[in-house]
């Protein structure tokens, strides 16, 4: 369990993975790396839309990658036509909410990583071990230097949606060197966005009611990291999730749902 402050409200936490991303149908290791959702995946975001509107969705707060956001909003345009809010559901954001940044890994193939699959066997027991990191200090400062990153990142706007994500994605290869997470680091991280989002929905809900359901949009092993806080993890399925409910500043697990 994880204290937060005191609340007499009753917040149901839905935490569930995005839908299927071009990588994750390709075998590649995302991370940080953007990917948009796959035909099937966008598929799959249609029906958690559905799931949200049988638990009653008020919020929805998303992971800032794309994948996951674009989740968010097909569940909020779904919920926004099919139920009457008092209020039209808002998608919001934060990085809190992201996926392990994997360092050298990011891009990669998960068939070719042996390395990987050790690391994944081993980190939600022994929390403090990091994927590797992609470059060298001295040979990371040399690259970053060269590419001139300010004016690159200037000239990624002017690039046509896919060129743009690759250019995203080679900047952000490069500037993996110290970023990659431990189970420690990520699991702290999301306890804080819902430590956070509580609040938030608390002192902006217009509802009387004691009881609000909030649907949070992350990735596979950011939420199994999080997950290994209460039980033994597992790799959720694209839009497959699991509840928590937070009251009177404590979380509780409150198992996988489909």
């Amino acid at each position: 369990m994880s204290s937060y402050s005191n609340s007499s409200t009753i917040i149901r936490f839905y935490l569930c993975r995005h839908g299927q991303s071009e990588f994750n149908a390709l075998g590649l290791l995302q991370g940080h790396l953007e990917s948009p959702l796959s035909p099937l995946g966008i598929t799959q975001a249609e029906s958690l839309a559905l799931k949200a509107k049988q638990w009653g969705v008020d919020h929805i707060v998303s992971s800032h990658l794309g994948r996951a956001q674009q989740t968010a909003r097909i569940c909020a345009e779904f919920l926004n036509k099919e139920v009457h809010h008092l209020q039209l559901i808002t998608p919001q954001s934060t990085a809190d909410l992201a996926e392990r940044h994997l360092g050298a890994w990011q891009g990669k193939a998960v068939a070719q990583l042996a390395e990987f699959h050790q690391f994944n066997t081993l980190c939600y027991q022994q929390t403090h071990l990091t994927p590797p990191n992609s470059l060298e200090r001295d040979e990371q400062r040399e690259r970053i230097n060269s590419l001139e990153r300010d004016e690159q990142r200037e000239r990624v706007n002017s690039l046509e949606p896919d060129e743009k994500r690759e250019r995203i994605n080679s900047l952000e290869r490069i500037n993996s060197q110290e970023k990659s997470e431990s189970t420690d680091t990520v699991r702290q991280r999301m306890q804080n966005a819902l430590r956070d989002i509580a609040q938030m929905t608390e002192l902006h809900t217009r509802s009387s009611s004691s009881e609000l359901n909030v649907l949070v949009i992350s990735h596979g092993d950011a939420l199994a990291c999080l997950m290994s806080q209460f039980t033994q993890p597992v790799l959720l399925k694209n839009t497959q999730g699991m509840l928590l409910t937070y009251q009177n500043g404590t979380l509780e697990w409150g198992g996988l749902i489909d």
